[in-house]
């Protein structure tokens, strides 16, 4: 179901490249749980900004965002197990739930919210820096800047050199 779509598999992962978008759809197993799929996308030219600013070694935020399909259909986490009808259900939820909320995160201004535009603590480093990029990128710049502005100070020094190379890259004052 998703060939169609432009997705191409690799191993339980589906991968395209579309938009200027890296979509995924993961297929999870789960011995005991059964089979979920996680959806999840990279903004190409986010992530250009963010390699461009930090070395490739330095822990970063392979896909921007991944959500479960559970979560899109009703909030709840959705395994499917030894259920006849399983792979066909599952199949049926990426494509209606999946695939539109890949097409949903498309604008900037959904990134931004996505990574917690107008949340004024920080819950990671790598929702902020996500956030200060997508920012710039749309042209708010000075919001860009203050989203990396006063790291928490229980921040991991690798995550603290990420945040400030970020700043530097973006032109954020010291």
């Amino acid at each position: 179901m998703l060939q169609p779509a432009g997705f191409t598999r690799n191993g339980r992962n589906w991968i395209r490249i579309r938009d200027g978008f890296e979509d995924c759809v993961n297929l999870q197993v789960s011995s005991r749980a059964g089979t979920t799929a996680n959806i999840s996308y990279k903004d190409l030219a986010t992530d250009a900004i963010w390699n461009e600013a930090v070395p490739p070694d330095a822990p970063g935020l392979y896909y921007h965002a991944t959500v479960r399909i559970g979560q899109l259909m009703d909030r709840t986490d959705h395994w499917w197990r030894r259920d006849p009808n399983g792979p066909r259900e599952l199949s049926q939820a990426i494509v209606t739930y999946g695939l539109p909320f890949l097409d949903s995160c498309r604008p900037l201004a959904n990134q931004a919210a996505s990574f917690g535009r107008g949340e004024t603590k920080w819950f990671n480093a790598r929702l902020r820096i996500g956030l200060a990029i997508t920012l710039y990128r749309m042209g708010e710049h000075d919001e860009a800047c203050a989203a990396l502005a006063n790291p928490p100070k229980h921040l991991l020094p690798s995550w603290l050199e990420q945040v400030e190379a970020v700043r530097l890259r973006l032109g954020c004052g010291g």
